[in-house]
């Protein structure tokens, strides 16, 4: 039973992850062909931004895409430097997201209360994968793995928030209203049930 659990949780983790990716990417190539307020109206007051929007949106989704491949054992064990090349270019990917997220807060439409949470998710974010980074390096694996699931976590909020978002527009609260929910539970509920599943024996070696 719990093998069927995990192999539906991966499944999911690959579905959604390629999804919102794809989604995301085609909003970049939408705003750039028939402008950023067609597009993406919610994003428009970003205008005076669009650099750091642009890096945000590109390659907050690309981190999401490759967050997968992170933890596929075949290509781990039989190509590493494939592994490696995925790995650097994931973190890269995170870093430039994560900073340009940060640049963008500023000028964020929503409540400090939801500016906090998102800022506390950028610094964590980058955190996490400069952690698993240092930790590859220093061959230490185990804990490297553990440091990637944090980052896969907190990389999967991208998806958390936009399944959150739609439910809590159902209810009648605003975009910006429901980010006073979304800009902290998107990221704490997946990194809680990572945390818990790292503290469980049988379930301890899931990345491997």
């Amino acid at each position: 039973m719990l093998g069927v659990i995990i192999g539906l949780s991966r499944g999911l983790f690959w579905f959604f992850s390629a999804a919102i990716a794809s989604f995301s990417l085609v909003v970049v190539g939408l705003s750039l062909t028939s402008g950023l307020a067609e597009a993406a109206p919610h994003l428009a007051h970003y205008a005076s931004d669009r650099l750091p929007l642009y890096l945000h949106m590109i390659f907050g989704p690309l981190a999401l895409a490759l967050a997968p491949f992170q933890f596929w054992t075949r290509l781990r064990n039989r190509h590493r430097r494939v592994h490696r090349v995925i790995g650097y270019t994931y973190a890269v990917s995170i870093a430039i997201a994560a900073a340009s997220a940060l640049v963008l807060l500023p000028r964020f439409a929503g409540s400090a209360w939801a500016t906090t949470g998102f800022a506390l998710l950028a610094l964590a974010w980058f955190g996490t994968t400069a952690r698993s980074v240092f930790l590859a390096r220093a061959r230490r694996i185990e804990a490297h793995r553990a440091w990637m699931l944090r980052s896969a976590a907190l990389t999967f909020a991208a998806v958390v928030l936009r399944l959150m978002t739609i439910p809590l527009m159902g209810t009648g609260l605003t975009l910006t209203q429901s980010y006073d929910v979304t800009a902290w539970a998107s990221w704490l509920l997946p990194l809680i049930v990572t945390e818990l599943m790292l503290r469980r024996p049988a379930t301890r070696r899931l990345p491997a």
